[in-house]
């Protein structure tokens, strides 16, 4: 175990080492990545010192730094208070464009005969808990994992006959109901349109299921996809072995860059 962290952090020197803030852009997922995951979305912690750093990242990058998470902007702003980032939302679903911008919604709100269909098929499960989103909804199964076949199978079987207008995604303990068509690549995307992102090569740390697309995206665009180990990939997969490792990863991202 020991020889297989320093191979890992071996492999994120090397990648402190490849990135340039003046050619690249860094787009940062939030639960798992940046910060711990909790039993509820809610009891997450952010340590004070992440929302310094991200501070200098977004200075140190020109404002080319994004959060792309599963959450809603709102509830990034929440965490990082009172620090207001570049974010894409609900997997792309919506997307604020610049820090100082209005957070524009890029696909429609789910309806509420959707929800309460979904709030039904929950209450089957005693310790499943659903989120509304707005443009999403989020079905929580972290406190009852041996349901997860099940509930799954009752929320494709309701969404199969939804025209393929939603669709069931996988997460850490979570299944997302999302509108077809929107992931975090697309929301990559969407971003590397605009200034100051355009041009720049895209990096993109994330540790679940949700974030292979962005990877994908940021792999084809010539940039770098860094695997962070936790439920969906595996220690020996990745390129950062926990959220306090990317902390590190990015701090030293800053101290080598800050005299380039």
């Amino acid at each position: 175990m020991v020889s297989e962290q320093r191979a890992l952090h071996d492999v994120s020197d090397r990648s402190t080492q490849d990135i340039d803030p003046a050619l690249d852009a860094l787009f940062l997922d939030v639960d798992g990545t940046l910060i711990d995951i909790a039993q509820k979305p809610t009891e997450v912690v952010v340590p004070p010192s992440l929302i310094v750093l991200l501070k200098h990242l977004q200075t140190r990058f020109g404002g080319a730094l994004a959060i792309i998470t599963g959450r809603q902007i709102n509830e990034v702003d929440r965490l990082f208070n009172p620090l207001r980032l570049t974010a894409a939302g609900v997997h792309g679903c919506e997307i604020r464009t610049r820090p100082d911008q209005t957070i524009e919604q890029q696909a429609l709100t789910v309806s509420p005969a959707n929800v309460a269909a979904i709030s039904v098929i929950a209450s089957r499960y005693p310790g499943v808990m659903i989120e509304p989103k707005g443009t999403g909804v989020a079905v929580h199964y972290r406190n009852v994992p041996h349901s997860a076949a099940e509930l799954l199978g009752d929320l494709q079987s309701y969404f199969a006959g939804q025209n393929a207008q939603l669709v069931v995604a996988h997460g850490r303990m979570v299944f997302e109901i999302l509108p077809t068509g929107f992931s975090k690549a697309t929301a990559i995307e969407a971003l590397s349109r605009r200034a100051p992102f355009a041009g720049r090569r895209p990096i993109m740390i994330g540790d679940d299921v949700g974030d292979l697309p962005a990877f994908d995206y940021a792999r084809r665009a010539g940039g770098l996809a860094l695997r962070v180990a936790g439920e969906h990939f595996p220690l020996e997969d990745s390129e950062l072995v926990s959220p306090n490792a990317v902390r590190a990863f990015l701090d030293k991202l800053v101290s080598t860059t800050s005299n380039a």
